[in-house]
């Protein structure tokens, strides 16, 4: 009739974190909460895909951050601040303390309607959990995507996944396909088809 909460505090955050104010001494809290078997049995919904390593400045974003649930029921997601858990006194308390925890503070102008910068700005489709945007300013960014779960209507639980995006200038591939009378600036110019075993060798 009863229901528990599992959680993980720990502290602290990167220091070069860019979207957070002072990182170094913030924590981050990881939880789960197991409702009562009454009116509920549930299971909770699990993400589909691992955040990428790192995403590239001003290229679009998009990734798949939807969740599958073997109970059927309604997902629904949206971006939403983190937790902020433990201290530089006390990093990793046991145990570790109960709801209600204190979000993270912004560093300015982020906010989870601006996460990373850029144009437009990262934002999450509330039903398909497809994360788009295309983030203009290289560093590291906290960002934490909620997903929620409904039967009948009623709300069951949410989740939320707190996760760090590194931004970072990404070379392009060149080929060596020969060329004359290319415009540096736009790329446009004469290109000689290899017409011999149609292999292009890129770098």
């Amino acid at each position: 009739t009863e229901g528990y909460t599992l959680v993980h505090e720990r502290c602290c955050r990167n220091g070069t974190i860019t979207n957070v104010f002072d990182p170094g001494n913030q924590g981050a809290v990881y939880s789960a909460y197991i409702p009562p078997t009454t009116p509920f049995q549930n299971t909770s919904p699990v993400f589909n895909n691992l955040p990428p390593l790192f995403i590239c400045v001003n290229a679009p974003l998009v990734f798949d951050y939807s969740a599958t649930d073997s109970d059927g029921d309604v997902l629904t997601y949206s971006l939403c601040t983190p937790f902020n858990g433990g201290s530089t006194a006390d990093p990793a308390p046991n145990p570790p303390l109960g709801p209600p925890y204190q979000n993270i503070t912004w560093q300015a102008p982020y906010s989870p309607t601006n996460l990373l910068g850029g144009t437009p700005p990262v934002a999450i489709d509330n039903n398909s959990g497809v994360l788009t945007g295309k983030p203009n300013a290289i560093g590291q960014f906290v960002v934490g995507v909620c997903v929620s779960e409904y039967r009948n209507g009623q709300l069951i639980g949410t989740y939320l996944r707190d996760f760090q995006f590194n931004v970072t200038q990404c070379p392009g591939p060149t080929a060596n396909i020969p060329s004359t009378d290319i415009n540096p600036n736009t790329g446009i110019g004469l290109y000689i088809q290899n017409c011999q075993n149609y292999n292009v060798v890129f770098q």
